[in-house]
């Protein structure tokens, strides 16, 4: 079965050139959705420089509250536009506290009217956070997705639910998935040489 060889493969890579990230140990919903939203439009290695001593800073939205957008951009300062961060993190904050007690919640239709937060975080959070066997599709699964299956956008969901079914760990393979398609999959110039997929893809290169 196509899937289950797609899977097998790719956690066996993984497993050994897995990437790591500060965030990737953390289960509470709110710091992964604080890394969620730090990391969009910014790259993991400069997150990461600061996200640690963000998470515990900011142990909650309550603790974003009580700090303030001035304190927030100070420390906020090293990813750049610190000012807009800091602005959108406290709207944030306001709506899990004024709206559900302080708790991120865990219905997709109220993640993704938070405020900053659209499908792909509203996925990393039920995934990550709550345990659910749902796809973090962003620009580089995509990629991946539709270069290994040789399918278009409407499909890539599809497939990746196939994907997901095959594996006893949603997280790892979403995990695997991002890892792959930055390292090898790469926008430009992947390494189909070097791939363990190659003989599974449609979109092998010579």
């Amino acid at each position: 079965m196509w899937e289950r060889e797609v899977v097998g493969r790719l956690l066996e890579w993984w497993r050994s050139n897995r990437r790591v990230f500060p965030w990737r140990s953390v289960r509470s919903p709110w710091l992964v959705l604080l890394a969620g939203v730090l990391l969009r439009k910014t790259g993991a290695k400069a997150v990461s420089q600061v996200y640690p001593k963000l998470a515990a800073k900011y142990r909650s939205p309550v603790e974003v509250l009580r700090a303030g957008a001035k304190e927030l951009e100070r420390d906020l300062k090293p990813l750049g536009m610190y000012r807009r961060r800091a602005k959108e993190l406290v709207e944030l904050a306001e709506v899990l506290c004024s709206m559900y007690g302080g708790r991120v919640p865990r219905a997709r239709e109220e993640l993704v009217r938070l405020p900053g937060v659209g499908d792909y975080i509203a996925s990393v959070v039920l995934c990550y956070a709550y345990g659910e066997a749902t796809p973090t599709i962003d620009t580089n699964t995509r990629r991946l997705i539709s270069r290994l299956a040789g399918v278009d956008e409407p499909q890539v969901r599809e497939v990746y639910e196939r994907l997901l079914k095959e594996a006893k760990s949603s997280r790892e393979l979403n995990l695997a998935m991002l890892d792959f398609a930055a390292l090898v999959c790469r926008a430009r110039g992947p390494r189909c040489g070097s791939c363990p997929l190659a003989g599974l893809c449609s979109a092998r290169l010579p």
